[in-house]
């Protein structure tokens, strides 16, 4: 029976439906048309055959990166001459998709040439694995193509791969239609660029600041009201003296009164603008503020601490003060050696080289390596090497190498001895990164916009509603948020530093939600902040990366390692930190998929890496004697953040080119999870729900299975069936049945919040839809239901998720899932909809 009056539940537990990971493809007759294009048809058949004239070559090559500039170290958007938001556009009759590439030159005259390079998804089927690509404008005139970083489906299709093209010509404001077809021509030959110009050079004065801890209270004794407590600080001949009085709210003997006379110490402290001291309260901070110099280079100072009473007061140093060095990278000739030996490269071909330079920082006059900070340069040439594209990234992340911890520096760059930026003295966090990029020659003034449909229906990305139309308010204040958060180096962006906090939140879901913003708009404010927002996410400390392989944390080479819980084995031990506190409290089960799609359309390596980095954490962190050492099992989390690693690791498997020396590696760990689900998760096991229900911690929560059935059916999609098929069947049969089973479980308590899964006299599993919910809910009929639980209106409640979960369950193949979306969307949650056009984080939908 449907619900005639619909409520939105009030109860604060809903907020905690975000807290926590699709769909798409179709069959060939869904190929983006239009009935425009005279000649298209013969034009595709000319694609096909292998005498077609043509510049088009195709490449297997490693990795990749196109032509986003990033907005590191703060957001700055380049002036666009056409509008932000892109208009619909179609592909012609027989391509296999197609791109816009827009001029956003501001300049009246036209520029002569204009290469371009941009990810882009298949769908299963669409181009198999030795077949390239041809690219043909909207004119029918063939443009040169060049296809790098293939990654194949076990099928042999193609899911993804960087493309490069040129265009000539370009007018201000032009736009063209870029159409991708099937070909069977031979990869073009690359050129050897010439560097002979290139020139990149980059210094670093690197600070070894003072850090001094001061700890308010032992959790045992308290402080009593009335009592003055003092700190002195002396730094050559400045004094400065800070007194908080204890009121009533500090005088308990938790950490809470103590952390209120930590704040009381922190606020005076920064408050006043005249003081040489800044106070730092990390995450974790607790009853501890950490005391440092305003500029890194004001060398070392006393604290006097002064209180008369029981109660703890006490000091602890975490970094002494030190000389500041320099230390500095110089690249040229390690582009050229590169070039000359045909190392680390990426992309290769006739139109786009580009080559990986690892190269730590070397103190000034010495050739002394920094055992940390390292400059890694992906280094794009166009035009025969007359124009380059540096995309310099910035890493404090060696695992295994001495000395980690945070670091403090200031930074210049120089090309061809111009000084291009000069960063100010930050402090660059521990296992972290950053970057930004740099053009020497001609940047091309050129926005590359996807076939949004296409994408949609690809099965490598989820199926989202890309019909919503999502207002340009709604994308201006995107613009306007993003602007008005904190972009700098180390900057959070729109990312909650502390994972753990509860509620619904913008990072958490599918995709997060200015993420699924682009994809459904293809819009540029919404492309900044999810590339902004990717941006931050490196700055996280999760970033560990093994200098014996160049590669983020193996646990074939490392079993025994643990970047979080539970104890490492001598051997594979990381070593310890002094300084090492960040604003930062990563987990994951509250954590978003920041880096995935980012990369698919950019193809830049930056983020591919973040992919990696995230994955390999997310085995890491884990007990090595939960997941199995070097299996990288990940079922001892609670079950949300199952779902988002699971989807972690999906993602790197999916990403990496078929050449890339960690494809195996994730795929592997991939497939060793799903066995690990498939066997303990089987149809009659007596050990498991009859339902089909996971349970975690005693009880199940129906919204964290939604999580993983969602990240278990885009799997599915995109090449795993065989793998999942069998952990799918079974918790869908909870995820789904609970959809379908009206009214002996009644529908309007299908979002539910927990249940509890056993008999509450003889603790057996529940076997019968009826008996789940009297156990949970009563002896009820469903009529008494006026709301629907999980917020129906909300688009981030449990009902949200539900909707989401039954959309991507039938896109993966359920029989029954679109019969049960669409009563619940129809009948139950009908006004929902509204809501995912200011946030369409969880606004999934079934594949058509």
């Amino acid at each position: 029976m449907a619900v005639t009056k619909i409520s939105v539940l009030t109860s604060c537990l809903l907020l905690l439906a975000g807290c926590g990971g699709g769909g798409g493809g179709s069959a060939s007759n869904d190929s983006p048309t239009t009935a425009a294009a005279t000649g298209a048809n013969s034009q595709s058949q000319e694609a096909e055959s292998p005498s077609s004239s043509s510049n088009t070559s195709s490449s297997n090559s490693s990795n990749s990166t196109p032509q986003v500039a990033s907005p590191a170290p703060t957001v700055q958007p380049q002036e666009q001459a056409l509008e932000v938001r892109p208009q619909p556009f179609d592909c012609a009759i027989g391509a296999i998709t197609c791109v816009e590439v827009a001029s956003t030159s501001s300049a009246s005259t036209a520029q002569s040439t204009v290469p371009v390079t941009f990810g882009q998804v298949f769908r299963p089927g669409d181009l198999t694995n030795g077949q390239t690509l041809i690219a043909r404008d909207g004119n029918g005139g063939t443009l040169p193509l060049q296809m790098d970083a293939v990654s194949t489906r076990g099928d042999g299709s193609v899911r993804f791969a960087v493309l490069s093209s040129s265009l000539s010509n370009v007018q201000a404001g032009e736009r063209r239609i870029v159409n991708l077809y099937r070909s069977n021509l031979p990869k073009a030959s690359a050129v050897a660029p010439n560097v002979s110009n290139y020139s990149f050079d980059i210094s670093a004065r690197i600070y070894k600041p003072q850090v001094t801890r001061v700890q308010f209270g032992d959790r045992a004794t308290p402080f009593n009201v009335g009592q003055v407590m003092r700190l002195v600080l002396r730094n050559g001949q400045q004094t400065e003296s800070y007194d908080v009085t204890i009121t009533s709210d500090m005088s308990g003997s938790g950490f809470q009164y103590f952390q209120k006379i930590a704040e009381a110490f922190h606020a005076q402290i920064n408050n006043n603008s005249q003081s040489v001291f800044r106070s730092i309260r990390p995450m974790g901070a607790y009853e501890n503020i950490y005391l440092t110099t305003r500029s890194p280079d004001t060398g070392a100072f006393q604290i006097e601490t002064t209180y008369t009473g029981p109660a703890q007061f006490s000091t602890e140093s975490i970094q002494s003060f030190g000389a500041p060095s320099n230390w500095t990278v110089s690249a040229a000739s390690a582009l050229a050696s590169a070039v000359a030996t045909n190392a680390r490269k990426h992309l290769s071909g006739p139109l786009a080289n580009e080559y990986t330079l690892v190269l730590p920082f070397k103190q000034e006059g010495t050739d002394t390596s920094h055992p940390q900070l390292t400059a890694r340069l992906h280094v794009r040439l166009y035009d025969g090497g007359a124009r380059a594209r540096t995309d310099m990234v910035i890493e404090n992340n060696w695992a295994y190498n001495p000395d980690p911890g945070n670091l403090t520096y200031e930074l210049t760059v120089k090309q061809n001895n111009n000084v291009v930026l000069h960063q100010p003295a930050f402090t660059h966090n521990h296992h972290s990164r950053w970057h930004k990029i740099f053009w020497q020659g001609s940047e091309p003034m050129a926005r590359v916009t996807h076939h949004a449909p296409y994408l949609a229906r690809s099965k490598v990305l989820f199926n989202y509603d890309v019909t919503l139309p999502i207002p340009d308010s709604v994308l201006e204040s995107e613009k306007t948020s993003l602007a008005n958060s904190d972009t700098s180096l180390m900057g959070n962006a729109f990312i909650l530093r502390y994972f753990g906090t509860t509620g619904a939140r913008a990072e958490i879901g599918p995709y997060p939600r200015w993420t699924a913003l682009f994809l459904i708009t293809q819009d540029e404010r919404a492309k900044q902040s999810m590339l902004v927002n990717a941006d931050a996410a490196a700055g996280i400390p999760i970033h560990y990366r093994d200098a014996e392989d160049d590669l983020p944390l193996n646990l074939d080479r490392r079993p025994g390692v643990t970047a979080k819980f539970g104890t490492a084995t001598p051997q594979d031990a990381l070593p310890s930190m002094t300084y090492s506190q960040t604003d930062w409290s990563p987990d994951t089960a509250h954590q978003g998929s920041f880096a995935f799609v980012p990369y698919l359309i950019t193809g830049d390596v930056f983020y591919l890496d973040e992919i990696t980095f995230w994955a390999a954490w997310n085995m890491a962190i884990v007990n090595p004697g939960y997941r199995g050492g070097s299996q990288g099992l990940i079922n001892s989390d609670q079950l949300r953040g199952q779902a988002w690693a699971l989807r972690s690791i999906g993602e790197a498997a999916r990403a990496l080119p078929d050449d890339h020396p960690s494809r195996s590696y994730f795929h592997s760990k991939l497939l060793n999870n799903l066995n690990w689900y498939a066997s303990q998760y089987s149809e009659g096991s007596s050990a498991v729900s009859p339902l089909g229900a996971m349970e975690v911690g005693g009880t199940n929560a129906p919204w964290q299975q939604d999580f993983m059935t969602i990240v278990v059916s885009q799997l599915i999609n995109d090449g795993y069936r065989d793998e999942a098929q069998s952990f799918f069947n079974f918790i869908t049969k909870f995820a789904v049945g609970r959809f379908e089973n009206h009214p002996q479980y009644c529908m309007q308590q299908a979002p539910a919040y927990y249940l509890s899964l056993r008999d509450a006299t003889t603790n057996n599993y529940l076997s019968t839809w009826d008996g789940l919910f009297k156990r949970n809910f009563g002896n009820v009929e469903c009529s008494s239901f006026t709301t629907v639980n999980g917020s129906p209106t909300a688009p981030n409640g449990y009902a949200a998720n539900a909707r989401a979960m039954l959309a991507a369950a039938h896109t993966a193949g359920h029989p029954s899932a679109l019969t049960a979306h669409n009563n619940f969307v129809n009948n139950y949650t009908p006004d929902m909809r509204p809501s995912f056009l200011t946030n369409p984080t969880w606004a999934l939908v079934p594949e058509q």
